[in-house]
């Protein structure tokens, strides 16, 4: 299971060159290193050009939007992607605001705040002292209906015409109506110790209570006993000899 979480800042990046050169000091340190700049770089190494930051972004541009993305001025600015043990984090420049993505498997701790924090750090580093007057990096979480309203698209536009927007289905969600019980049962779920016995009694089926504690602790399939997650079943067998 993944989980994704978002913030925004008011902070507006007016030029490509702008959000290219806050990827650049972010990139100082080692635990920053932009995917997509990279492979930008690596691609213009093997053609024997001279790699710069603004060649780095418009062939990569390119590459996701076509030949004409670069000259488009309805091409988003190019963003990044970030690989920080576990998490893969997205930053991407919008009209109105900056925002940050964050993809992350369930056990992982988030490390969105943090970046938040070091992109920040590296906007204020690498921007004029005039253009940070305008920027505020007091972050805030994207919600599902902002995402919505400000997608971002490199590909040709004219792959999809208006009418098929207009007859597209709305993606219609509501709030996941939990209750304790219901939340408690999915943190006990998640565990690694309950999921690897739960996957093996899957396999086999049943399993009886001396075998499964033979290779499973008995904390481990007590609690799903108690919350009614596993059944115990009675085994009542006449031997006829008395």
């Amino acid at each position: 299971m993944y989980i994704f979480d978002g913030l925004t800042a008011s902070a507006v990046m007016r030029t490509q060159a702008e959000i290219d050169s806050v990827i650049r000091q972010l990139a100082k340190n080692d635990a920053y290193q932009p995917v997509l700049r990279s492979a930008g770089r690596e691609l213009l190494r093997l053609t024997g050009a001279k790699s710069r930051t603004s060649q780095e972004s418009n062939l990569l541009l390119a590459v996701l939007g076509g030949p004409r993305a670069t000259h488009s001025p309805d091409t988003p600015m190019l963003g990044e992607l970030f690989f920080l043990d576990g998490s893969a984090i997205i930053v991407q420049p919008m009209k109105s605001r900056l925002a940050i993505g964050e993809v992350r498997g369930h056990e992982k701790d988030t490390k969105l705040p943090e970046f938040a924090e070091e992109l920040g750090r590296a906007a204020k580093a690498a921007l004029d002292g005039r253009r940070l007057r305008g920027m505020s990096f007091e972050w805030l979480p994207l919600t599902q209906d902002w995402l919505r309203q400000n997608s971002v698209h490199y590909g040709p536009r004219n792959l999809v015409s208006p009418r098929s927007i207009r007859n597209r289905n709305e993606l219609k969600t509501k709030p996941a109506a939990l209750s304790m019980d219901d939340m408690e049962d999915a943190t006990l779920l998640v565990r690694p110790e309950q999921r690897l016995f739960l996957q093996r009694l899957i396999q086999i089926g049943k399993a009886r209570s001396v075998d499964a504690r033979q290779d499973i602790s008995a904390e481990t399939v007590e609690p799903l006993l108690v919350r009614g997650l596993v059944n115990k079943e009675f085994l009542v067998v006449c031997r006829k000899d008395s």
